[in-house]
């Protein structure tokens, strides 16, 4: 909460850009996604979160980076799984 009385444009400017562009991404994915699509997502952090602190803790690795790799490897595995065209 800090953070934001030390921020000025040229920091707010890129959070800005990002911001909007996860914002109009998500807006055109929703239909696709249905409702089921903030519980996946909540879910998917649950399960990143929980796995990058367990393997933190297992390896001694700082905690938020492997959060972050945990979180971006399930989200490409379940995309890639997604993805996939069924056979049948």
């Amino acid at each position: 909460m800090g953070q934001i009385l030390w921020a000025d444009w040229h920091t707010l400017g890129p959070a800005a850009i990002v911001s909007v562009a996860v914002l109009l991404t998500w807006h055109t994915i929703r239909e696709k996604l249905g409702r089921a699509g903030p519980t996946r997502a909540y879910a998917l952090g649950v399960l990143a979160y929980f796995s990058g602190l367990v393997l933190s803790a297992l390896l001694d690795l700082p905690s938020g980076p492997v959060i972050v790799w945990m979180l971006a490897g399930l989200a490409l595995v379940l995309s890639f799984r997604h993805s996939e065209p069924s056979s049948g």
